[in-house]
């Protein structure tokens, strides 16, 4: 669930990405400035509700080159347009070269109908002189509107307010403030006597009806729009808090000591630390791959190249008898998938599984049984790290997965934490994009801010409620998983153990509790504390865990690991260093209590042991961190990108529309 959960996240913000890449590299390689964008109103006609609109455009290009241009008007508020003329014939622009400071000018102009709105208090001229949708910046406008003789001026407004007004009887000249944006509106209005001649156009009694509806309605609207974005921005973060204090917290465990000196129960430590963590990873992995080398399902070699330009350790897993098993390999499948394979590998897998109970034979559980498997593809009994580049990873997601059945099942969760971590961020990751995005769509966009003016300006405050609640949802995603009263008692009982591990120099005597570092190595690991755990027993161990091979030092280990072989067998007065591993396991053989023969001997087998500690003390911790590195590996992929173009619309008033180049 959560890979499904990533994989959507992940496609959702690289389009979003790629989109916003698209457009800024889109402007940066080609634009204009309009120098002058100038519109003359004249030839008003009332009686036939008919008036002539010439632009004149001044264009400087500043980068990149351009074969073209368009001007559209929007005709939602007209009846139509007609006699569309420009003054350099069929080609709006003609061709520049790329940052030419030479300016482009151009002329047309249009017949507007139907566009002159009817009112018994005084006819109104509503006009966008500018597009709505610019695709570049105008650095100076002017406006001017020649009123009929017989129909005076009596209102003027602008909007915004900024731009300076000037009337000399019938005609009226308007400035802009400075530089308009792209984004920026434009609209002049201007009430004159009403003419009796003049029908209204057939679309103004919708739009006065839905006006005055909008106009009735604002206040209640208004007040609906602040009630919910209170719900959605206050009670939305409260309601998440709400249901974290009552689903999201762990039930109160009964006392535990301090302390366990011994384990509390028979889980293994991948399980135990999914348990206290509620998260399942390579910690709970890498400490799964040691504790089933130190029951023995697998040997460690390492070895080291010591060439003159070459010195590297290197790794090998080597599969004992004990972990074969009458069971079919169902690691294997799940290697080198893509993403989109290995999804839906995951999911039928998933849903074709009936139990992930205890092999009967082995002792090994399923996930244990992936992990295998997974290292030895194909019934192979040996395997380099090195080789699990770059094809380990696919299987990951399986694992962890069957870790988490593992606490389900156990009775320690009602749900996968992953499930619940997934669902949560999910849906807070939905809820905060709708929610951003929709309020600034609504504040950066014509089409927005229209519907702000047309509504109520209190719109976009629903959208960021929803945005806070989806960040609220995000935040406390991870704290959302909770136990079980079981689970929690488990859990509390676990912590007692690992405190006793983590300190267990205050606890007990190292000297006389050696036998624990290889018991534990497994939970040390998975607690996250093996590099202390490893330095400090390295130094009173007797002997070395049989499932560890320093080949590369020789002496007992010469040769390497071999199935049916004595571990280093180097006898000294009838002793052997080491384990007998002819079943594939062995027993231990203290290596610096076996007494007889020549002091020589001894003393080699003193040096052999120190030398042998010292490498796995290195060893392990090299282990460890390489095989993070190389289990997670996976082969790099690439993209392509494109190019795309965006639409307009128009404006609250008559005229607007887009303009841009091609």
């Amino acid at each position: 669930m959560k890979t499904r959960y990533r994989i959507l996240i992940i496609a959702l913000l690289a389009t979003l990405l790629s989109l916003t890449a698209r457009g800024t590299t889109a402007a940066a390689s080609r634009s204009w400035d309009w120098r002058r964008w100038d519109v003359q109103i004249s030839n008003i006609n009332t009686a036939a509700n008919i008036f002539h609109v010439a632009e004149t455009h001044i264009i400087a290009v500043t980068n990149g080159s351009f074969a073209g241009g368009d001007r559209s008007v929007a005709l939602d508020r007209v009846t139509g347009i007609d006699n569309v003329s420009v003054t350099e014939g069929s080609t709006p622009m003609k061709y520049v070269q790329p940052s030419s400071a030479v300016d482009c000018p151009t002329t047309g102009g249009i017949d507007v109908h139907g566009a002159l709105r009817s009112y018994s208090g005084g006819d109104q001229l509503y006009w966008s002189p500018l597009a709505t949708t610019r695709e570049f910046r105008v650095l100076a406008s002017q406006v001017t509107v020649q009123m009929p003789p017989n129909r005076p001026p009596q209102v003027v407004v602008t909007y915004p307010d900024t731009w300076t007004k000037h009337q000399d009887g019938n005609l009226l000249t308007f400035d802009s403030p400075g530089t308009i944006g792209e984004t920026d509106p434009a609209e002049i209005r201007v009430q004159y006597p009403h003419d009796p001649a003049m029908a209204p156009p057939p679309w103004q009694a919708a739009y006065d009806s839905q006006q005055a509806f909008l106009d009735k309605m604002r206040p209640v609207l208004s007040v609906v729009l602040l009630g919910l974005a209170g719900l959605l921005g206050i009670g939305g973060p409260l309601w998440v808090l709400i249901r974290y204090m009552t689903h999201g917290r762990d039930p109160n465990p009964v006392v535990v000591p301090e302390y366990l000196a011994e384990p509390p129960g028979d889980q293994p430590p991948g399980v135990v630390s999914t348990l206290i963590n509620e998260q399942a990873g390579m910690p709970e992995i890498l400490a799964t791959l040691l504790d089933l080398a130190r029951r023995g399902f697998l040997v460690i070699e390492q070895d080291q190249h010591q060439g003159f330009f070459d010195h590297s350790t290197d790794f090998v897993f080597h599969r004992t008898e004990k972990s074969q098993s009458k069971h079919p390999t169902i690691g294997s499948q799940f290697l080198n998938l893509n993403a989109a394979s290995l999804l839906n590998a995951v999911t039928e897998y998933q849903n074709d599984l009936k139990s992930t109970g205890v092999e009967a034979d082995t002792g090994l559980r399923h996930y244990e049984r992936l992990l295998l498997d997974g290292l030895f593809p194909g019934n192979a009994t040996d395997t380099h790290l090195s080789e699990l580049r770059n094809r380990f990873y696919s299987l990951i997601p399986v694992i962890k997965s069957n870790l988490y059945n593992e606490v389900v099942q156990a009775g320690y969760f009602k749900q996968s934490p992953d499930r619940v971590r997934g669902v949560w961020m999910f849906l807070g990751l939905v809820f905060l994009i709708i929610g951003a995005g929709a309020g600034l769509f609504l504040l950066t966009t014509n089409l927005g801010r229209a519907w702000m003016n047309s509504i109520s300006p209190l719109l976009p405050y629903p959208c960021f409620g929803l945005g806070l609640t989806g960040l609220a949802m995000l935040l406390v995603a991870n704290y959302m998983p909770a136990k079980t009263q079981l689970g929690s008692q488990e859990a509390a009982k676990w912590r007692a153990f690992r405190t006793y591990l983590k300190n267990i120099n205050k606890y007990t005597n190292l000297q006389q509790a050696g036998d624990q570092f290889e018991k534990y190595i497994g939970y040390a690991v998975a607690f996250g504390f093996q590099g202390q755990w490893i330095h400090e027993f390295s130094r009173v161990l007797t002997e070395m865990p049989y499932w560890y091979y320093p080949t590369y030092l020789g002496g007992p280990w010469q040769g390497g690991y071999r199935q049916y072989r004595s571990y280093g067998q180097q006898s000294i007065s009838g002793g052997s260093m080491g384990r007998d591993l002819s079943s594939g396991l062995g027993q231990p053989a203290n290596m610096g209590s076996m007494g007889g023969g020549l002091s020589g001997g001894l003393n080699n087998m003193s040096e052999n042991l120190t030398q042998g500690l010292n490498a796995m003390s290195n060893g392990l911790t090299t282990l460890l961190n390489n095989a993070s590195s190389v289990m997670t590996s996976h082969p790099s992929s690439s993209g392509s990108g494109g190019f795309s173009g965006g639409g307009s619309s128009g404006g609250g008033s008559s005229g607007g529309g887009s303009a841009g180049g091609h």
